[in-house]
């Protein structure tokens, strides 16, 4: 095959002559060609012309920092629409078999630069505020200064988590049970608002743990009112395995929750007597429960249940505390001198007891879970 003019020397007249050789060849006379369909290149990596890197699937990946992912507010950049026109992409082998290699990079220096959405995690100024957080912090600025102290401690423990990961101590139940309290109902114990059961489920893990106790408890949980309807059986499978697990155990405590109204519910096998705990107890008796029917049909026998004279609340939101308040009476003095010294009150429970069982409970409950924490 004969070569151009330009290239030809005394030594090189023909294509064959190039072999082994350097020549002189003039851009405008190359193109790229490549015959061999199976390694045709179609496209390109997309790349960030910016940055000079590529995606390999030409989607950047969502990056997940801490609980950024899991937070509605956050969103990672958007997919590359697949016909941008400033995306950076290789020809296809069409378009190369027409255009001389030149004006093909030519064509490439010609294209704007495109900046790739952003994958990193937000900017850490970006705090996502709960708003029930906001409007609970609001409400705790109109109670007693010793309360506000208290949640300024508890809001610096918090920190930018929005809820706060517990476990119960060693041998309360079969395995470990862990909870989660969202830190909003834990502020609804400085607000003087209705408790969550997570709440709850914490102090009963709390108490458990007093020395020299004699008492068990049911997991909240599992024992609720609607537990009691849809899976009876269930209820009574969690009853007696407790029992079973805590042979050395006298008293169970069970705090019940059913159409959002707490009761303590205190059983002794032993004695085959049941103690309802309850501060809208008015023209109540056991057949009010359901609970008190599941227990009797898990141990076989029927109970013979009181109705304690315990104090009652006044208004909607106080049921929650009244139950602390009564597990922790029971298991740190009445389960001592057990069935001598049980409840026998009148009246409301005033505002200022329960600010004071808030008080003289909370510390406990920061220097658990932020053991780092400086409780005075």
């Amino acid at each position: 095959m004969p070569i151009l003019e330009v290239t030809k020397t005394d030594d090189i007249k023909c294509v064959r002559d190039m072999l082994h050789s350097f020549v002189q060849w003039p851009w405008d006379a190359l193109k790229i060609v490549n015959k061999d369909k199976s390694n045709r290149l179609v496209s390109a990596p997309r790349m960030d012309l910016s940055l000079g890197s590529s995606s390999h699937t030409g989607v950047l990946p969502q990056t997940q920092t801490g609980d950024v992912a899991a937070t509605s507010c956050y969103h990672p950049g958007p997919e590359i629409e697949e016909d941008d026109p400033n995306e950076l992409q290789m020809p296809n082998q069409q378009n190369i078999d027409q255009m001389s290699f030149m004006n093909m990079l030519m064509q490439v220096q010609e294209l704007p630069e495109k900046q790739m959405p952003n994958t990193h995690a937000p900017n850490s100024d970006l705090e996502f505020i709960d708003p029930e957080v906001t409007t609970a912090l609001e409400r705790t600025k109109t109670r007693p200064r010793a309360i506000q102290d208290m949640v300024d401690l508890l809001s610096r423990c918090v920190g930018d988590n929005h809820s706060i990961l517990i476990s119960s101590p060693a041998r309360m139940y079969p395995q470990t049970v862990q909870d989660s309290i969202p830190y909003v109902e834990l502020l609804q114990l400085f607000s003087n608002d209705w408790l969550d059961i997570s709440v709850i489920h914490w102090f009963a893990m709390y108490f458990y743990e007093t020395h020299n106790s004699q008492c068990a408890f049911f997991n909240p949980h599992h024992i609720k009112g609607d537990s009691c309807t849809k899976n009876p059986e269930g209820v009574q499978e969690h009853i007696i395995d407790m029992f079973m697990f805590h042979t050395d155990k006298t008293f169970f405590l069970a705090p019940y929750l059913a159409n959002d109204h707490w009761t303590l519910i205190v059983i002794c096998p032993s004695t085959e007597r049941g103690y309802i705990i309850d501060s809208i107890s008015r023209e109540k008796d056991q057949h009010s429960y359901l609970l008190t029917s599941v227990i009797d049909e898990a141990f076989g026998f029927p109970f013979l249940w009181d109705m304690v004279n315990c104090k009652q609340q006044k208004n909607g939101w106080e049921c929650g505390f009244m139950v602390i308040k009564n597990m922790y009476e029971f298991v740190n003095t009445i389960q001592h001198d057990f069935p001598i010294k049980l409840w026998n009150e009148k009246g409301c429970l005033p505002q200022k007891e329960i600010d004071k069982l808030i008080l003289d409970l909370t510390p406990q409950f920061i220097s658990r879970v932020f053991p780092s924490a400086q409780v005075w």
